[in-house]
């Protein structure tokens, strides 16, 4: 008696295969926990623990940014031919042994923490005092060395960047094909990784409250600027479980496409003749660059505006605002499935969208009072400490307001946390004097509202997402031409979105930048931003990436109606 098989797996399928390894849901989980360990790596780790890799590698903003595009800058050149070859290919394979390496590469991205020694910062109080001699400079010679490893962070992102194209490319087109519930099944996909970003955000913030050498040989404590948490240990446990995870998708069936051209140059004519397609492909391309460039820096958008800890932002971050992405995700895919619209209910559904987040775009006008922060360019009175940048370790005035560092707020002489003699502090009597660490900061609910409507405006964001995916895999599906069509609009998405975004939002924040730290006079670190500047930044820039896909959606819904 032959075996039944699920009605809606797509045939032909490996007869040789056991029952319960053809049905789609099954495909769904394995792919769906791959999909959650790629987001925890790299949505999520990764991101959530970049402002403690740059300062414990001495790494400017810009560099990490850098690290952060690097995943995708490499997915651009090679998607399409993956997307080809895997397609003809046995996909689950292909998926599987991908995320292997990714495990063994992310448990390499933990190495550098034992091969750079134990993290010794500046020694606090005692070399950065006002003095006619002050030599209280970096370690410029002895920790340039640390900055190498930039490059081994971006080649490790590169590799990772590689063999992650099988999973999103493959993954997408193989849900297409096995199963009539495709935009749900896509959604919870997509959604899975959103979900991983989340814990991968949790993971980081937690290890981030752990001293980095867990034993440290200087006694400093979380709130310090100085403090670097233990940004390794996630690696090396997530790399070992991704490992794991890769395994039971091996046991997937091959799903085969009947009908497809077999030449790669047939099938990019064909789609070259499909405008609507390109168009939506733009529109997904923006949506996810916005996404990618915001959570690359949110942390350090919600630790700056509102005073949370590095672990605080990580946490908040993960646990709440991507928890409403992931609901938005798997939410656009229901609706498509339930309301069984085309290309261009596709199209109106994701104009609506756009047009409720362009007005949670000004939820970025919250923020909490600044901080009062020195304006250290027009203290004359210390100028004869021959002060630099070098050394970040801020300091509270009793007339409350935050300086750079003892030797600009003038100060003489010191007794462990406490600093005297402070010629830039008005006192009654005297000079005044200061305490290590910046001033506390001022009260405010903000930041809770902010990050609660946040995650409302991701759900929003992401749920225009899987339907848009599904408006540009329709386009092409009727033209056998679906994993070509979704290798190439993931290029789109890295070339368009993802890749430059993270730089563009990192611009933005340097050009927020009111004070630098400094690396042997080169900028490395900005200490205190323009918060309002900041705010407008963001706001603009959420606000025209709308508008932008507002007018793309038009023209796709022109071509659509022209072409059906």
């Amino acid at each position: 008696m032959t075996p039944s098989v699920d009605p809606i797996a797509v045939q032909p399928v490996n007869r040789s295969a056991s029952t319960w390894r053809k049905r789609p849901f099954v495909a769904l989980i394995f792919l769906s926990a791959c999909s959650f360990m790629q987001g925890v790596i790299i949505n999520g780790l990764v991101v959530s623990v970049q402002t403690t890799i740059e300062r414990r590698f001495r790494l400017k903003s810009t560099e990490v940014a850098w690290l952060i595009s690097s995943f995708h800058l490499i997915q651009c050149i090679f998607q399409p031919l993956v997307a080809y070859l895997g397609g003809k290919g046995h996909q689950p394979r292909w998926i599987g042994i991908g995320m292997f390496i990714m495990g063994v590469v992310t448990f390499m991205f933990g190495i550098p923490h034992f091969t750079t020694g134990d993290y010794e910062p500046v020694e606090l109080g005692t070399t950065n005092l006002c003095s006619e001699s002050n030599n209280a400079t970096t370690q410029c010679d002895n920790d340039s060395g640390l900055r190498y490893y930039l490059i081994y962070f971006i080649a490790m992102q590169m590799l990772n960047g590689l063999v992650n194209i099988p999973l999103i490319t493959l993954g997408i087109a193989y849900l297409q094909q096995v199963t009539s519930n495709a935009p749900l099944y896509q959604g919870i996909f997509l959604g899975s990784a959103t979900i991983g970003a989340a814990a991968g955000y949790a993971i980081g913030g937690s290890t981030l409250n752990v001293p980095a050498d867990i034993i440290p040989s200087v006694s400093i404590d979380v709130t310090s600027t100085l403090w670097v948490g233990a940004w390794w240990i996630g690696f090396l446990a997530v790399g070992v479980f991704t490992c794991l995870i890769s395994i039971p998708v091996l046991l997937l069936p091959k799903v085969q496409s009947e009908n497809q051209p077999k030449r790669f140059s047939e099938q990019a004519k064909i789609l070259s003749k499909l405008p609507a397609y390109f168009f939506l492909a733009t529109v997904v391309s923006l949506e996810y660059g916005t996404f990618s460039g915001m959570t690359a820096l949110l942390p350090k958008y919600l630790q700056t505006n509102f005073y949370y800890s590095a672990g605080e932002a990580s946490l908040f971050l993960g646990l709440l605002a991507l928890t409403g992405a992931m609901l938005g995700q798997i939410g656009g895919g229901f609706i498509v499935k339930k309301f069984g619209l085309d290309v261009e209910g596709i199209i109106k559904l994701v104009f609506v969208f756009s047009i409720v987040n362009i007005g949670f775009s000004f939820l970025f006008l919250l923020d909490c009072p600044p901080l009062r922060i020195a304006n250290h360019a027009n203290l004359s009175c210390s100028n004869q400490c021959e002060c630099n940048f070098d050394q970040f370790e801020p300091v509270c005035g009793q007339d409350n307001v935050t300086y750079f560092s003892p030797c600009f707020a003038g100060c003489l002489s010191n007794e462990t946390e406490d600093y005297y003699n402070c010629s830039c502090i008005q006192s009654s009597t005297n000079n005044g004097s200061a305490t290590r660490g910046e001033c506390e900061s001022p009260n405010c609910t903000s930041g809770a509202i902010f990050v609660g409507l946040f995650a409302i405006s991701l759900c929003f964001h992401m749920a225009s997402l899987v339907p848009t995916i599904q408006g540009c895999i329709k386009i092409v599906e009727k033209k056998e031409i679906t994993y070509i069509g979704v290798g190439v609009m993931w290029v789109f998405i890295r070339l368009l979105g993802m890749f430059p975004f993270p730089l563009i939002y990192s611009e933005f924040f340097k050009s927020a930048c009111t004070i630098w730290q400094t690396e042997c006079g080169d900028q490395v670190t900005c200490a205190y931003y323009d918060n309002k500047m900041l705010n407008m930044a963001m706001l603009l820039l959420l606000a025209v990436q709308k508008g932008v896909n507002l007018v793309l959606l038009g023209f796709a819904y022109f071509f659509q109606r022209r072409h059906r």
